[in-house]
């Protein structure tokens, strides 16, 4: 079902309808030094979010995984046409300057980044990885930066996304700022997973004990992890095998985080299937009525469609092709003669400080001769013609898009943006 529903969401964000439904993320939060990126990467398979002693995470990733028989694991950003990405360290390295070209002075940025991981050892999720809460703010960042942080995670932490609430072992549940974070969001504790990294670096008995932890009970439970940089899958397994107080425990490993995650999601989006259901008949409801007003109510085929949108589009076309007559172009290139005239009399005559100090003189003056041959020698140079040809094709730029930017190409944006860029790319080659 994660599948389909994803597939749902790429087909409605492909025609421009992504607003239309909200499925449900799981939505990893944390300390900056909680080992969420660790979780992260170990659920992927990849090092691939950018590394640093700095705050590097500065704007959302939206993250999805797709699960597909691939001969190699590759990554794409749909946003930005880099294509396939089979080297990781290229992503890692994109998402780097991404996160990188956030302002100093802002820090943190609302905008997502949206990446896409296909391989056949992932399962299908989608998930949202989020700046790390601080404690205090360095001298060279803003003041509000905690409070802006908190601000962005709440955000994505409300309604229906569940929350994956990640702490170190080694530090005090009571000090967890994700803990408390999504208390304040999810009070009953129904979305909310509690993850444990660094499990090896506390003893056995007090590891159990923080996962059966009685102070800070989660009705969803805690999970576990050792997810050590540079360490393979059989690290973490050899550890909770070495110890028999996790020896028959499934609320550790990554294996199991995994598992857990699937069927939550799966639960969440089937409860969620009812509102996206209402959603899609909605919107199918008033496609009908769009086309009842458009075609009377009679039964018209996909041929039939398409023949009537053009029909009326070649009428629109026509009515804007008249509006460049030859009256209409000799006033646009006079208008453009008229600005680059004022521009070159301003650069030659009203700014020269001595020409005050000119007595007035008739027009046969060798001085002003002078001057109106300077002027003609900077019309030429200016490069009228040229203008006046980028003038005329910026303008027919414009009147088409206004033609197709309403009904009924409106409704597809695809077709429309097509035909926008042939035409300018036709215009253009004439240039």
């Amino acid at each position: 079902i994660i599948k389909k529903m994803i597939d749902l969401r790429n087909i409605l964000k492909a025609l421009g309808q992504d607003n239309m439904i909200t499925l449900p993320s799981i939505v990893v939060v944390g300390s900056q030094s909680s080992g969420k990126s660790s979780v992260l990467e170990s659920i992927v398979g990849h090092e691939f979010l950018p590394k640093g002693s700095n705050m590097v995470t500065r704007r959302p990733l939206e993250l999805t995984l797709v699960n597909c028989e691939t001969e190699e694991d590759y990554a794409e950003f749909p946003n930005l046409g880099l294509g396939k990405i089979y080297d990781f360290k290229k992503v890692q390295k994109t998402l780097t300057d991404l996160n990188n070209a956030v302002p100093e002075k802002e820090c943190i940025s609302n905008s997502p980044i949206e990446l896409y991981v296909y391989s056949k050892n992932v399962p299908d999720l989608s998930l949202v990885d989020l700046p790390g809460y601080i404690q205090i703010t360095s001298k060279d960042q803003p003041e509000k930066l905690r409070e802006k942080i908190i601000d962005l995670c709440d955000n994505y932490i409300k309604d229906k996304n569940i929350i994956l609430a990640v702490s170190a072992a080694d530090v005090d549940l009571a000090n967890s700022e994700a803990l408390k974070r999504s208390r304040a969001a999810d009070p009953l504790g129904t979305r909310t997973i509690g993850v444990i990294t660094k499990m090896d670096l506390v003893d056995p008995q007090s590891g159990y004990q923080i996962l059966n932890n009685k102070s800070y009970p989660l009705p969803m439970g805690y999970i576990g992890v050792v997810c050590k940089p540079g360490t393979s899958a059989s690290f973490e397994t050899n550890y909770f095998k070495q110890n028999k107080v996790y020896a028959d425990d499934s609320s550790v490993s990554v294996s199991s985080l995994r598992k857990k995650l699937i069927k939550t999601l799966e639960a969440s989006m089937k409860d969620s299937l009812s509102s996206v259901n209402e959603a899609v008949l909605s919107e199918l409801s008033d496609v009908k009525y769009q086309f009842k007003v458009l075609f009377n109510d009679r039964e018209i085929s996909p041929e039939g469609y398409v023949s009537t949108i053009l029909a009326q589009f070649k009428s629109n076309l026509t009515s804007v092709a008249s509006q460049f007559s030859k009256s209409s172009i000799r006033k646009m290139i006079r208008d453009r003669l008229e600005r680059s005239l004022i521009e070159i009399i301003a650069q030659n005559y009203w700014f020269n400080p001595s020409i005050k100090a000119l007595d007035k003189e008739s027009a046969s003056d060798p001085y002003w001769i002078r001057q109106v041959q300077i002027g003609s020698s900077s019309l030429a140079k200016s490069g009228i013609g040229k203008n006046c040809t980028i003038d005329l094709v910026n303008e027919m730029e414009s009147q088409f898009s206004s033609l197709v930017n309403k009904e009924p190409f409106v409704h597809h944006s695809s077709t429309l943006s097509q035909m926008v860029q042939l035409v300018q790319k036709k215009l253009r080659n004439k240039l």
